[in-house]
């Protein structure tokens, strides 16, 4: 029978913990790459600020002190997002051949590779930025196996959560990355511990990551679509073990199913991206959540944070930025009690709302008296990083988290690696160009001059990541994997998700006694309609 609207089906798998407590040990494992995402966002930011940095890499004079000009400071910040959009796409060749845990393992070579070679920098800004660049690639590979295995190895009842701790591990990397700065940002020149104990904790995480790599299960629906269902059904139980009602023939059925539906589509080419219209439409979905995601200026706030609170006077601009690394951790901690209440799309819809009005109050802020350029009396800068907390919380508590997880919804079947290596790419691409274009819009020197009046830009972008979604994305919440990509094939438009009643076939009995030793399995519609399928498992 055709899909229809009357009572949706949805998985009714419930939360409790203890059922899935080896599923959120191995996902808080691979997530822990997030750290290093996070990490570089603030750490680097706060170094550039530090009088040691500055007197060895230091290419002009303001004011009597050694400083960075505009476009120096450009490169050296947005480098970084290069290198992550060359290591999200070398990351599905990676995945593709080593899996997740390969592509991890590779992220982190990289990361250790780039903070040696920022290490060894003497006064070099070429070297300085070849560093930067070897470690963007590793967070790139980062930012494509991570959500992978964090969305394929997670329980349905689980997963809007444990992908959303992507966010919670990133903003606790800015939290350390920060008060890191805070502590070492006072040791006095001709030391440079100041900035070089901050690049060298890039390496702690690389080492927990080779040490412990090799006791986590490798994502089974990635094995799956390799070939290896004994390892897949093998470590299917291995993550669901908590749980007494799992049933790993059911799951494995359930993954075969969805990748020979994908396989009689066509699907699993790069050209079938562009050719196909159920893929093309998973294509647009992924990059449109991820670039979403960046185009609103969050960029503007993670990696300029210090410079803002030192542009405006206010007083510990290092304090500062810590307070607003807080208040990330908060609101992703905050989504997580509403999420699967609420749903994604809406979550991501009214935070988007409370993400333009603040935009549009910090330009307005900006837009009244200046006792500089950019600089507004202290009382406008204060309430100006006000706003911008407001602006992190509701972020992080819906864009920040949901758009991994929503993007990781999106990318299904059988070009999944390539969709989110694509979408990641778009991220990187949106991010680095937000990072390069924006010390030319806020400083007075070199630039446009705009100070916290780019908040009007922002606003705009906001507003179209916003229409985005309420335009093309469907809502995800309680839907399986499978089931999503059963709604891509049958193109559903996105406004009818939530209500959409799934026609997958459901698996119904496994008698291994069939004559000549396949196994039989009986597969049943939604409609009571039985037919018997013979494969292989």
């Amino acid at each position: 029978m055709a899909g229809g609207l009357a009572g949706a089906v949805k998985s009714d798998e419930p939360f409790i913990l203890r059922h899935h407590t080896y599923a959120l040990l191995y996902c808080s494992f691979f997530v822990l790459g997030a750290i290093l995402y996070g990490y570089d966002g603030t750490y680097f930011t706060g170094i550039v600020a530090m009088k040691a940095f500055l007197r060895r890499f230091g290419d002009t004079v303001t004011n009597g002190s050694p400083a960075l000009k505009s476009g120096t400071l450009s490169l050296l910040s947005s480098i970084v997002q290069v290198g992550e959009l060359l290591g999200s796409l070398t990351a599905t060749v990676i995945g593709g051949v080593g899996g997740r845990r390969g592509g991890l393992m590779a992220a982190c070579a990289f990361v250790s590779l780039g903070a040696i070679i920022q290490l060894a920098a003497d006064g070099s800004i070429a070297q300085l930025t070849v560093g930067r660049l070897i470690l963007g690639m590793g967070i790139g590979q980062i930012s494509n196996c991570v959500p992978l295995y964090l969305s394929e190895a997670s329980p349905t009842a689980i997963r809007g959560i444990v992908v959303g701790s992507w966010q919670l591990l990133l903003a606790i990397g800015q939290v350390i990355g920060a008060c890191v700065d805070q502590g070492t940002h006072n040791i006095l020149y001709p030391s440079t511990a100041s900035y070089r104990i901050p690049i060298g904790l890039n390496f702690v995480i690389p080492l927990v990551v080779f040490a412990c790599i090799w006791f986590i299960p490798e994502s089974p629906r990635w094995l799956v679509s390799r070939g290896r269902d004994k390892q897949a059904q093998r470590n299917l139980e291995l993550i669901n073990r908590g749980n007494p009602n799992y049933d790993s023939d059911k799951a494995l059925w359930e993954f075969k199913e969805d990748v020979r539906r994908s396989e009689e589509t066509g699907g699993g080419s790069w050209t079938s991206l562009f050719t196909d219209k159920v893929e093309f439409r998973k294509l647009v979905s992924t990059f449109g959540v991820l670039a979403g995601q960046q185009i609103g200026g969050v960029q503007f706030i993670f990696s300029y944070a210090t410079v803002i609170a030192t542009d405006l006077q206010l007083a510990n601009p290092f304090l500062i930025t810590i307070i607003i690394d807080i208040i990330e951790v908060l609101g992703v901690v905050a989504g997580f009690f509403i999420i699967e209440r609420m749903g994604r799309k809406t979550l991501i819809l009214w935070c988007s709302g409370v993400e333009i009005i603040s935009m549009l109050v910090i330009g307005g802020l900006a837009s009244g008296p200046q006792i500089a350029p950019t600089v507004p009396p202290e009382k406008y800068g204060q309430a100006a990083i006000a706003f911008i907390c407001v602006y992190v919380f509701a972020f992080n508590m819906s864009w920040g988290p949901l758009a991994w997880s929503v993007a990781t919804e999106m990318c299904v079947g059988p070009n999944r690696s390539k969709i989110m290596g694509i979408g990641t790419a778009a991220f990187w691409i949106v991010a680095w160009a937000v990072t390069f274009t924006l010390p030319y819009l806020y400083d007075p020197v070199g630039g446009a001059g705009l100070g916290l009046k780019i908040g009007y830009i922002y606003s705009g972008g906001c507003l179209l990541s916003a229409l985005f979604i309420w335009l093309y994305i469907g809502e995800t919440r309680g839907r399986t994997l499978e089931e999503i990509n059963e709604m891509f094939a049958k193109r559903i438009p996105a406004r009818k998700w939530s209500a959409y009643h799934c026609n997958v076939a459901v698996y119904s009995h496994r008698d291994s006694t069939f004559p000549g030793g396949d196994d039989d399995l009986l597969v049943k519609n939604v409609n009571g309609t039985a037919e018997k399928r013979f494969e292989q498992v």
